[in-house]
């Protein structure tokens, strides 16, 4: 079967491919342009604090990334939601996602709605709101308390500054004594300035260890989520020509079924190939032929009917030349 005869029932049901496909495009430009534009608003998280540590280790990055994880998934709970819906006073909160970015410490919150200023503000308190769910977040009287170690880390900071501030003084002054009593009495105030550097130091470790410096069990908010300017849908185009694609599609299909359905023969050459005979001739549809005058069409030599009997006469005898015809 060549290709023009798998081409036939499209040929011959053109209009209809047409009419679906027109069907289908102004109906999806209809639907869309009765719909409301899109926006995204987007809200970035940092989680812990190795990127701002000068000789961050593996395992940080490695335990933060395994965090971050763990934050996308509380980020998607109902307590985060319900909580982000009582904070502004809505009834639901608009479909958003969470995503850790690839091989990094940080975390997207995106909304999607049709207000853009409701989708910036839903976006920053889902990011408040799972902030909330870390031990960073704690009570007012935990607060208090790390407000006070952080003071005392930064009396301890000076200090510890003065005091190496004093020992490399009393080691350079150690260079110009000549006197055994003085070398002795200088190096005995390093000594004591050395073990109280070793206390503070000792301190600082300590009190740092109770504060969230450093924390890797931590969120913060890097990029705040903005009002966007310009929707992100519905792309009409797309779905414009989806839709002709999908009319003209189901119109094809409809015309190879009805061809198929179909059992009437349209042409010598399908008689041919269906029954495996041969044709003798074609007799054209006499439409002006009235009741009592049928054979008014033939009178006409020069007519196309009267031709086609003729035709078919003439086939008719030479198939009857080695075997008469019978009745």
């Amino acid at each position: 079967m060549e290709l023009k005869e798998y081409l036939l029932p499209l040929r011959r049901w053109w209009w209809l491919l047409l009419a679906a496909t027109v069907i289908a495009v102004a109906a999806s430009y209809l639907i869309t342009s009765r719909q409301a534009p899109i926006y995204q608003a987007r809200v970035t998280l940092l989680v812990g604090r190795a990127i701002e540590n000068p000789n961050p280790s593996g395992n940080e990055f490695f335990l933060t990334q395994q965090l971050a994880t763990t934050y996308t998934d509380i980020a998607k709970r109902s307590t985060v939601r319900r909580a982000t819906a009582k904070a502004l006073n809505i009834k639901s909160v608009p479909d958003y996602g969470v995503r850790v970015v690839p091989n990094t410490q940080l975390m997207e919150i995106v909304v999607t709605d049709s207000n853009p200023e409701r989708a910036a503000a839903v976006a920053n308190e889902l990011a408040k709101q799972l902030i909330l769910q870390t031990p960073t977040a704690s009570d007012q009287t935990t607060q208090d308390r790390q407000a006070f170690i952080n003071n005392q880390l930064d009396d301890l900071q000076v200090k510890i500054t003065d005091t190496q501030q004093d020992v490399a003084k009393k080691q350079e002054e150690l260079g110009g004594l000549f006197s055994a009593r003085q070398i002795a009495d200088t190096q005995a105030q390093i000594t004591g300035l050395q073990q109280k550097l070793n206390s503070l130091q000792s301190n600082y470790a300590a009190l740092l260890a109770n504060t969230q410096r450093g924390a890797l069990n931590q969120l913060s908010v890097i990029e705040a989520a903005q009002p966007p300017n310009l929707p992100i849908g519905p792309d009409r185009l797309i779905i414009i020509l989806l839709a002709a694609a999908v009319g003209f599609v189901m119109a094809a299909a409809a015309a190879y079924l009805l061809e198929y359905l179909d059992d009437t023969f349209k042409s010598p050459d399908m008689v041919q190939k269906t029954l495996g005979l041969t044709t003798l001739g074609a007799v054209p549809v006499m439409d002006e032929v009235t009741p009592g005058n049928e054979l008014a069409p033939l009178i006409n030599d020069h007519s196309a009917t009267t031709e086609a009997y003729r035709v078919l006469r003439t086939n008719l005898q030479f198939a009857s030349v080695d075997r008469p015809c019978t009745p």
